[in-house]
């Protein structure tokens, strides 16, 4: 199953996925399926990776 994140959602922020959840029981229905917004932030960066994050910060702080 494929879930598209919306642009903006926080960490620890809870999507709720209908229809796919455990089944109802004694029915033919699914309950829905709730998903944790997780961030993974890496440990080590290339080179160019830091420069692109650097590249985000000067925009973000320009935007502000």
């Amino acid at each position: 199953m494929k879930v598209s994140v919306p642009p903006g959602a926080e960490p620890d922020s809870v999507l709720r996925v209908h229809g796919k959840g455990l089944p109802v029981l004694g029915e033919s229905a699914r309950g829905d399926l709730y998903l944790v917004v997780r961030v993974a932030i890496p440990k080590r960066l290339s080179p160019e990776e830091t420069q692109l994050f650097e590249a985000l910060r000067q925009l973000e702080k320009r935007s502000h």
